[in-house]
């Protein structure tokens, strides 16, 4: 029995380990990877769980809210592309089902910690791969290294080889980074240089929000570290950075990071608010349960191009905000919902005092303010998968504080 026990802990730790490496790389991959995780759930959950009445199926509300933010798009919108969106939010619910039934106390292991080792590792795979074809592209041109931070090998040119958008892989950056300087997961002595390379990597892909967010919790980390040395390498590698992007000759860093307008500097695109304002106008159209989806594309491209945004008319963007995302597609019932979502989450990590995954939900929800992070699969499974380890969280962390308080009393 004993070692059935730990033959299924191998299989599980394998499974989680292949969702986190192959979650940047391919997304059919990944898909495969919850289905495993998915079907070795299941086996747990008939062989060790399904008499257990302990089980929190309540919280499994939480992404049912997410799926039926979906079913509303078929009140106003095109069938056939609600129908498309409902399939592609699936992970909302697999991802919580499996990672819950897995979390049953007899072959519980630490989902979190391998699933890290796996994102680690397919995070530096994708480095590595962008980082050939880069210096290979300059080796080929006879280029000097300062074409490094020009616009033609960074942001949507530097992951070009891999397929994955900049901004979503900031975000798995700034998840990678909080877990290497809070977990005792990697050895001291090699996490500074886990999260400088990883900074390299942010730099590259000019994810501003994921680089502002990962700078203020590394500063507030090594602030409150005794180490003299460690400061002044981190603060001297953050100094270096800005002086590059100051004084390269070319004018992409200073616009792509700043955006210099009339002498001043502010921190979005101009055409951001067009965009923005775009999808308001949308929302207005049906405000209380949404345009729907389908339309809601349509409609919002001709508001782009009644505003004479040809760059946002020609590429069919979307709100680049996933708010008034939800907002102009399902309406207020779509976007209260989910900000009841997150409501509940942070309420839950309060309860518990998790401040690193109170943290990572804070930065979750401002990437959603500069991309419509939920409108690509990747951006769906890194919140399901989000969402699943706080869930898990907060049932080992309350169930352990009645367990103390029970033999207390």
């Amino acid at each position: 029995m004993l070692n059935k026990k730990i033959k299924i802990k191998r299989v599980i730790g394998i499974c989680i380990f292949l969702l986190g490496l192959t979650l940047p790389l391919k997304d059919q991959f990944s898909t495969i990877s919850i289905l495993l995780i998915l079907v070795i759930s299941l086996f747990v959950y008939y062989n060790y769980s399904k008499n257990n009445k302990k089980t929190k199926f309540v919280f499994l509300l939480i992404p049912f809210a997410l799926i039926f933010i979906r079913l509303l798009g078929y009140v106003n919108g095109e069938i056939e592309i609600a129908t498309k969106e409902l399939v592609r939010a699936i992970p909302f619910l697999l991802v919580p089902i499996s990672f819950i039934f897995l979390n049953e106390k007899n072959v519980r292991i630490n989902i979190e910690k391998r699933f890290y080792y796996g994102l680690l590792i397919g995070v530096f795979m994708i480095m590595i791969i962008c980082e050939y074809h880069v210096f290979n592209e300059i080796i080929i041109n006879s280029q000097s290294l300062g074409y490094l931070f020009r616009w033609r090998y960074l942001n949507f040119n530097f992951t070009n080889p891999v397929g994955i958008h900049p901004a979503y892989l900031g975000i798995l950056i700034v998840w990678l980074i909080t877990i290497t300087l809070y977990s005792n997961y990697i050895s001291k002595r090699f996490r500074i240089f886990i999260v400088l390379f990883l900074f390299v990597l942010l730099f590259q892909l000019v994810s501003r929000s994921a680089l502002l967010l990962s700078v203020a919790l590394v500063s507030v980390f090594i602030l409150k570290q005794h180490n003299r040395l460690l400061k002044f390498i981190f603060f001297g590698f953050i100094t270096a950075f800005v002086f590059v992007i100051i004084t390269h000759p070319s004018d992409y860093l200073r616009s792509k990071f700043f955006n210099e307008q009339d002498g001043g500097i502010v921190f979005s695109e101009k055409n951001r608010f067009t965009r923005l304002e775009a999808s308001l106008k949308v929302f207005k159209m049906a405000p209380i349960l949404g345009i729907g989806p389908g339309i809601d594309d349509k409609l919002r491209i001709q508001e782009y191009k009644k505003a004479d945004d040809d760059v946002a008319y020609k590429n069919k963007y979307n709100s680049h905000n996933q708010f008034i995302e939800y907002l102009s597609t399902f309406g207020l019932v779509g976007l209260t919902i989910f900000l009841i979502v997150l409501v509940i989450l942070l309420n839950m990590l309060f309860k518990i005092k998790d401040k690193v995954y109170f943290f990572l939900l804070i930065a979750f929800i401002f990437a959603c303010i500069t991309e419509s992070v939920l409108e690509r699969t990747l951006g769906i499974k890194y919140f399901s998968i989000l969402i699943s380890l706080i869930i898990i969280k907060y049932i080992n962390e309350t169930n352990s504080s009645n367990i103390l308080n029970g033999s207390r009393s």
